[in-house]
C-alpha cells in the first residue's frame, strides 16, 4: 500500500489546519512532513495549476519528498515552452527532479501532437529528470486519446464509491496487463463521501446520501474506512491519492488504511447514473 500527499486543497479558504480565512505556512507543512515521515508517507502529488501550492512547498521540508507532478500540455505542442513549465516547476519546489510527472489535460492529446508529447516525456526520462511518465485521466474519452500508441508508467484516475465507471469495465484490467502503475484520486470526492453535512446544491441528490448516511449510521470514521476499502479492497488499487482537510483526519485515515472492510453489498443502494454528481468539473451546474 502507498500512501500519496495530496495537495489540491492546500490553496482554498478551507481544508488543511485552516480556520477560516486562514493560510497555510511552512511551519505548518513541516509539521505535516514530520508525520508523514513518522508514518512512511514519502509521496506527494501536487500541480502548477493549484495556485500558490508549489511555492510553499518548496520552502518546506515537503520538497524532500518523492514528486508527482501534474502540467498542462497545449493543443499545439511545443517542446520549448512545456520544457519551460517543467523547469519553473522544479524551481519552485526546490527539487531536482520528479518521481512522477503526468499530463494533466489528456484532452489536449491529438492525432497531431500525439508521437511528439510521448517522444518528449521518455526523453525526459533518459535524461533523468523523471523517473515514471503518465497521465491523469478522467474517463474513457481521455483513454481513447493515447491507448493504441502510449502505455504510460503511471495513470492517475478517478475512484470512488460513487464513480465507479472506470472500475466496472475492463480498462482496470487492461492497466494492469500492461502493468501500468495505478494511482487512485478523488477517494472521497472532495470531502462530500466523508462529510456529515452535504452542500445545498447537491439537494437534487439527497436521497443518495440519506442511503449513505443510513449505511454508515452517518459516522464520518466509517465513511472514510468503507470509501477506502471500497478503492484498496474491492478495485485493488494500492496506490492512493489522499486528500484531507487537517492533520486531525489525515491521522484517522492513517489510522483506518490498514483495516479491512469486505462486505460491499450497499454498493447497490447508492448507485448514481449521474456524471454531475460523480465529476467535479460538472459541479458548476448544479
Amino acid at each position: 500500500m502507498r500512501i500519496i500527499l495530496g495537495t489540491a486543497s492546500f490553496n482554498k479558504n478551507y481544508g488543511i489546519f485552516k480556520k477560516k480565512n486562514e493560510k497555510i505556512n511552512v511551519s505548518k507543512l513541516n509539521k505535516l512532513y514530520y508525520f508523514c515521515k513518522s508514518h512512511k508517507i514519502t509521496y506527494i502529488d501536487t500541480s502548477p495549476n493549484y495556485k500558490g501550492v508549489e511555492e510553499i512547498i518548496g520552502k518546506s521540508q515537503l520538497r524532500k519528498m518523492k514528486i508527482i507532478n501534474k502540467i498542462e500540455i497545449d493543443k499545439n505542442f511545443n517542446q520549448k515552452n512545456f520544457r519551460q513549465k517543467i523547469n519553473q516547476s522544479l524551481y519552485k519546489l526546490n527539487c531536482k527532479k520528479f518521481y512522477g510527472l503526468l499530463i494533466h489535460n489528456p484532452q489536449n492529446i491529438n492525432k497531431k501532437n500525439i508521437k511528439l508529447v510521448i517522444s518528449f516525456l521518455k526523453r525526459l526520462k533518459n535524461q533523468n529528470i523523471v523517473k515514471k511518465i503518465g497521465v491523469s485521466i478522467y474517463d474513457d474519452n481521455d483513454i481513447n486519446k493515447f491507448w493504441k500508441t502510449w502505455k504510460p508508467d503511471i495513470i492517475q484516475l478517478p475512484i470512488n464509491i460513487l464513480n465507479r465507471n472506470l472500475s466496472k469495465n475492463n480498462w482496470i484490467k487492461n492497466f494492469r496487463k500492461y502493468k501500468i502503475e495505478l494511482h487512485a484520486r478523488s477517494i472521497f470526492l472532495q470531502g462530500i463521501l466523508v462529510s456529515n453535512l452535504i452542500p445545498k446544491k447537491f439537494k437534487k441528490f439527497s436521497k443518495i446520501f440519506k442511503e449513505w448516511n443510513k449505511i454508515t449510521n452517518n459516522k464520518s470514521k466509517t465513511k472514510i474506512l468503507y470509501s477506502l476499502s471500497y478503492v484498496k479492497d474491492y478495485v485493488g488499487v494500492k496506490n492512493l491519492v489522499i486528500g484531507f482537510q487537517n492533520l486531525k483526519q489525515l491521522s484517522i485515515i492513517m489510522f483506518l488504511i490498514n483495516k479491512k472492510f469486505d462486505n460491499f453489498n450497499f454498493l447497490k443502494k447508492i448507485n448514481s447514473k449521474s456524471n454531475i454528481l460523480k465529476d467535479p468539473r460538472n459541479w458548476k451546474y448544479l
